[in-house]
This record gives C-alpha cells, sequence and structure tokens, in this order.
C-alpha cells in the first residue's frame, strides 16, 4: 500500500485509513481529469512544502489549521494566469467522528473567504433526512460547509447535501456545477480571501 499512497506513514494501520486515502485520490483524480473543470482551468490540489504554511498566513491562520487538517484544496487559474486557492474539500467514505472537527477547520476557512465543502460515500447512511436529521446532517445544514455531495445513491438529498452521479457529464452534474459557480464568484472578485 505504501506505493500506492507514499503520503502515509503506516497505510497498513487499518482498512479505514487505506479507504480514506483511496477515496481522497479519487476525489482529486476525479476533479482533475474532469472536462468542464479542465476547460476552466480549476483543479484540486494537495499543497506540499512552503505553499501550506504561505496560504495559512496569509489567511492568518497559521495557528489553527494544520496541514493534516485539510486534505484536497480547489485551485482555479485567473485571467493573468496566476494560480488562486478558492476552496477546500473534505472527502470522508464514512464520517464517523470526524465531521466536528472538520467542521472546525471548514468554518474558519470559511471565514476568510474560502468555499469549503465535502465530499462522502456516505457508507453508513449517516445522513438520515431532513425528516429525521442526523448530527451530521445538521452540522452541514447549519452552516459547518457551504455544501455536501455524497457518491452514495441511497443518500437522501435535501438542504446542502447533494447526490451526485459521477458518469453525470457537465455542468448538470451538481458538483462540478458548483465547482465551477464558486470559481466564477472568487474570480470575479464575488468571493474574496479576507485576511
Amino acid at each position: 500500500l505504501h506505493g500506492v499512497f507514499p503520503e502515509q506513514e503506516d497505510p497498513a494501520q487499518s482498512y479505514r485509513r487505506a479507504s480514506g486515502d483511496a477515496f481522497e485520490y479519487f476525489v482529486l483524480q476525479y476533479i482533475n481529469s474532469n472536462s468542464t473543470l479542465i476547460e476552466r482551468g480549476v483543479r484540486a490540489v494537495r499543497l506540499a512544502g512552503s505553499d501550506f504554511p504561505k496560504l495559512m498566513k496569509k489567511l492568518e491562520l497559521s495557528n489553527k489549521v494544520r496541514q493534516k487538517d485539510v486534505d484536497i484544496f480547489l485551485q482555479g487559474i485567473g485571467e493573468d494566469g496566476r494560480p488562486s486557492i478558492f476552496g477546500a474539500v473534505f472527502p470522508k467514505v464514512s464520517y464517523a467522528e470526524r465531521i466536528r472537527a472538520d467542521e472546525v477547520t471548514s468554518r474558519a476557512l470559511m471565514e476568510k473567504g474560502l468555499w469549503s465543502i465535502t465530499v462522502t460515500l456516505d457508507a453508513r447512511g449517516e445522513l438520515g433526512t431532513e425528516q429525521v436529521p442526523t448530527v451530521k446532517r445538521q452540522t452541514i445544514n447549519m452552516g459547518g460547509f457551504h455544501a455536501c455531495y455524497s457518491l452514495n445513491s441511497d443518500t437522501v438529498s435535501g438542504g446542502r447535501i447533494y447526490v451526485v452521479d459521477v458518469k453525470q457529464k457537465g455542468m448538470s452534474n451538481p458538483f462540478v456545477r458548483d465547482i465551477v459557480r464558486a470559481w466564477n464568484r472568487f474570480s470575479s472578485g464575488q468571493m474574496q480571501i479576507v485576511s
């Protein structure tokens, strides 16, 4: 497993961690191979080296957000040709207890003007329904994230939760559509990093 997930110090520690890494990799590749996003200069990145501390310093979050707290960032290329980070993605096979920790980081990034979302397989049906919401659904719907995208057709959509068919092409795919809209808002100055 170490060959597939080199950034994971001990990928054999459990199938949960390995499955989480695999899902993060899938989300990263899905975004980066999507023709609608490619056409608009949008891609998913993992910040390495000094890039993460530089962004956190710019956001004035150096002492609040750790590199291991954010899995994937969204980056767009502006008209001037320069890349800009405009969003964060928190992929989760299953939320278990982790959504609360991610919520803290998500809210900190949103307060600074980044678009923050979670993507899930909702493997255990943890989101409930709008009529009988779980704590996880309430966390999302009460603004812990801008939105949640479930790749599980059994998930009940509603509120800030959208069900996504990864085979759905173009702007009819809510995940792709909303990434494009967030980039358009950011690149037009309607959504700005606050520092």
